[in-house]
């Protein structure tokens, strides 16, 4: 069957013709004989007349890239005559004969390509090869397609060649048989790239270094190999990443950062779901040219850290993370994302190297592995780090952006450190905000939790890497995510995300930069925020533990239990859950001086430094009256009935006013907090203290109550 997708042919062309990271070549003048690309492993000899990496198409445009190299004569249109060659290594489980079985299913099944039969080749210079031809339409014409495997034991080199019917039967083929028959293979070359020159790293003096150890196999651990095919249980992958070292003497903690996935920008394996298990064992680069190194996005973040005293790496994941996967979970184990599976070993395979010293740097005496991680994961990465925390020791974890996958998590009781864009188009119900209440709930967690949500950032500028773009700033029917500027630009989201991972690491050496002793911030370095604390020393007091609830008359009260529908845009918890509030209450009255009371035995109230209330209009109810925010009043009542009054306000929504398409279903809530102080409170006695009281003085109001407790920061 011959069908007219030219559109998709070059995308294929630059997909499959390399699956390694290869350096862009300068271009080459026709005198040119043997050129080399760096990286790929292999020679070749320029033919008479053609050029390296033309600019061909209506426009132009250079579509060389990184991974791969395309030859073509001067004139040449993104039509054709056009071959794009690749190389790289490889390493069990992928093999030619599976790299072959997968380009004939890219084509034959997924293209509707008609193929001829593979044959097979030994080139001039005693290279076994395996080649196909398919027949496609270009434009108009009928067009004629062809691919070369050429391989040894351990490299390959592959050759996807492209023209029109007339151009191949006259002397393209012959340019093409001559072009395969003049490679050579040579020693593949580790690609480290160009830090500086390929992502921001403004907010460190100290420049992370790439580093390359070798290609490994993966596997399974042997639960989940049990429960899968065969061609799922191993898989290729890199051992690289980058790394910053403290300036100062002597051994150092670690911290480890995990990057995001990133769609099609990625080089990854591609499983056996889309329709051949050959595919699993391909590590194939998408549409977009060269393996994007999402480490590399990570200088600002790994630098900072090796400020702050750590040994710091970030890690290339992209070699494990799926997007096309086998879905559903067999015998209790989830495989919808297996890649996630071999990201432990590969984890442990760099510790190894920093414990026996086999970085390319001298690291004797740097690396003190006996502390516990600090472990740090952007989007995916963050969810992945919080699978890791149940594994091994760690001194804290920071998650910017990342998701939840459905269903409320309790996080791991260690320092948590929680950061993500309001104009979070990926993760778009800002996921990570419940974990934060999971452990703001949690009556027995010992460690602090703070989450930040930034108001105007995006979910992908967590990541430094240069050409990244804003694909949150588009959150449905929130006016701030279509501000005229944009939103924050990419600098000034890697600052801020700097700023705050300094003074979590600050926390974690027993300074107090997060404080309950202070307000809950409106703004954080310099830009907006809602900002959420929670600390080891508190006093649950909303559902807590010996607290009784009473609603005046006016009042009634609607208990929010967990995973029930009780946010206003009707989000099931179960699968978003914003707030994500598992004791949330929603308040209602339609009259005047309306009041619910937390009652309690006496508590000694001098031991804590603060009252945590938490509190949000809803957005949909009419008893608002378009309200954005309420004040009220908290009387604090000791046992013989002496009070203190605060007023305090609700958290501003950040919308009031519906989509027009989607009403408020784009536009999650969240409640910050009103964090008043306890120390000189007068009127009441606080080691006496008996029930907290709020009190509207609005003539009606429809609000959700998240959090009340007693916080304290620690104390000598």
């Amino acid at each position: 069957m011959k069908t007219n997708k030219f559109p998709f042919l070059l995308i294929l062309m630059i997909a499959l013709a390399a699956c390694t990271n290869l350096p862009a070549a300068p271009t080459a003048t026709p005198e040119q004989s043997v050129s080399e690309l760096p990286g790929g492993g292999f020679t070749y000899v320029l033919p008479d007349g053609y050029l390296l990496n033309p600019s061909v198409g209506p426009e132009g445009d250079e579509i060389g890239d990184e991974r791969s190299i395309l030859l073509g004569k001067e004139g040449a249109t993104d039509l054709g005559p056009l071959v794009r060659v690749g190389g790289g290594v490889l390493q069990k489980p992928f093999t030619a004969e599976a790299l072959l079985d997968a380009y004939r299913d890219y084509y034959g099944n997924q293209y509707g390509f008609a193929l001829s039969d593979t044959r097979s080749l030994v080139t001039a210079n005693g290279l076994d090869g395996a080649q196909f031809t398919f027949a496609t339409t270009l434009g108009v014409e009928e067009s004629t397609g062809q691919v070369t495997i050429l391989s040894n034991e351990s490299q390959f080199v592959t050759l996807v060649a492209i023209a029109d019917d007339a151009a191949w039967n006259g002397a393209f083929s012959g340019e093409v048989a001559t072009l395969i028959d003049s490679i050579a293979l040579t020693e593949v070359q580790p690609i480290l790239p160009d830090i500086a020159a390929t992502a921001l790293a403004g907010e460190t003096s100290i420049l992370p270094r790439a580093y390359w150890l070798s290609w490994t196999t993966l596997t399974l651990p042997e639960e989940v190999a049990a429960v899968v095919d065969e061609s799922l249980r191993s898989r290729p992958a890199k051992v690289e990443g980058i790394i910053a070292v403290p300036e100062d003497e002597g051994a150092h903690p670690v911290a480890l950062v995990l990057h995001g996935r990133f769609g099609q920008e990625i080089c990854r394996p591609m499983s056996g779901s889309v329709s051949s298990s050959a595919q699993v064992n391909v590590t194939f680069c998408l549409p977009g040219g060269a393996e994007s190194r999402f480490d590399v996005g990570h200088a600002n973040l790994v630098g900072a850290l090796a400020e702050e005293g750590y040994l710091a790496l970030a890690i290339n994941l992209n070699d494990t993370y799926d997007i096309f996967s086998v879905e559903g979970v067999v015998e209790g184990i989830d495989l919808n994302n297996i890649g996630d599976y071999f990201i432990p070993q590969l984890v442990q395979l760099h510790l190894d190297a920093l414990a026996n010293n086999e970085l390319p740097i001298d690291l004797a005496g740097r690396v003190d592995l006996s502390q516990p991680l600090l472990l740090l994961g952007h989007s995916r990465g963050g969810e992945l780090i919080l699978d890791l925390a149940k594994k091994m020791p760690v001194s804290g974890l920071a998650l910017f952006g990342a998701p939840g996958d459905g269903g409320l998590s309790a996080p791991p009781d260690v320092p948590l450190g929680i950061l993500y864009g309001e104009c979070d188009g990926d993760v778009y119900y800002w996921d990570s905000q419940r974990y934060f209440e999971e452990a703001e709930n949690d009556p027995d967690r010992a460690a602090f939790a703070s989450a930040v949500m930034l108001e105007r950032a995006n979910h992908n500028f967590f990541n430094g890497l240069l050409g990244m773009n804003d694909d949150g700033g588009n959150k449905i029917g929130n006016p701030h995510c279509f501000a005229e500027d944009g939103g924050l630009s990419q600098a000034e989201q890697q600052a801020f995300m700097v700023s705050y991972v300094r003074d979590f690491a600050a926390m974690l050496r027993g300074a107090h930069p997060f404080s309950v002793k202070q307000p809950a911030p409106a703004q954080m370095y310099g830009l907006p925020v809602i900002a959420n604390l929670t600390t080891a020393d508190k006093r649950i007091l909303l559902d807590g533990e010996g607290v009784s609830e009473g609603a005046g008359a006016r009042l009634s009260v609607t208990p929010c239990e967990a995973k029930a529908i009780c946010h206003p845009t009707l989000i099931n918890l179960d699968e978003f859950g914003v707030p994500g509030e598992p004791i949330m209450k929603r308040l209602t009255w339609e009259r005047s001086d309306a009041s619910y009371t937390l009652a309690f035995a006496p508590i000694d109230a001098t031991l804590y430094d603060a009252l945590n209330i938490r509190a949000v209009l809803d957005p949909t109810s009419d008893l608002n009256r378009g309200a954005a925010a309420i004040d009220f009043v908290v009387h604090l009542v000791d046992a013989a009935g002496n009070r203190a009054t605060v007023a305090v306000s609700t958290t501003p929504l950040l919308y009031t006013i519906p989509d027009e398409f989607y009403g408020f279903g784009g536009m999650p809530i969240l409640a910050g907090a009103s964090r008043l102080q306890l120390e000189g409170l007068d009127g009441v006695d606080l080691t006496q203290l008996t029930a907290v009281t709020l009190e509207f003085p609005q003539e009606s109001g429809d609000l959700l109550l998240l959090d009340a407790s007693l916080l304290s920061d620690p104390r000598p």
